[in-house]
């Protein structure tokens, strides 16, 4: 029987005078993925999501705007020693306006890249379907064009 995780965490972006940018985060184990962690007792996944972004690139919670009605779940399995782990983590799509950020000590680097510069630089198949994911709404949406109507 696998043990249940629960993460959350951002797909991160900002707009650029040459387009809109992701932020990617190289982690220890050296991959490149989005800022997410554990959903603590008592957190709602936004919640967790907004602590999260906040230690891991020091953006603080009221520098993030979350896009209202994009939130996808992702889930897999993983193997921690002998047991079992079924991990679910909620993603957010979160603009920000500054480039500059500070990565915690479990990231080894960070990049802020275009979609298609983040989809060869994604380790994860996942993770890349789910930026694919963010874009496209962000595209039908009429997010991702230069002026955005009140």
């Amino acid at each position: 029987m696998a043990i249940q995780e629960v993460s959350a965490g951002g797909i991160v972006f900002r707009r650029t005078p040459r387009g809109v940018q992701y932020l990617l985060l190289k982690y220890g184990a050296g991959h490149w993925d989005f800022p997410k962690g554990h959903v603590e007792e008592g957190e709602t996944p936004l919640m967790a999501s907004k602590r999260e972004i906040h230690e891991e690139t020091g953006l603080r919670p009221e520098q993030q705007d979350y896009i209202v009605g994009f939130k996808q779940r992702v889930t897999y399995h993983y193997r921690r020693g002998q047991q079992l782990v079924k991990k679910d983590v909620h993603f957010f799509l979160v603009e920000v306006q500054q480039e500059g950020i500070k990565i915690s000590h479990e990231h080894l680097d960070h990049a802020w890249v275009t979609l298609d510069e983040a989809l060869q630089k994604l380790t994860f198949k996942t993770a890349k379907d789910l930026l694919s994911q963010a874009n496209r709404f962000l595209e039908v949406s009429g997010l991702l064009r230069e002026e955005r109507t009140p």
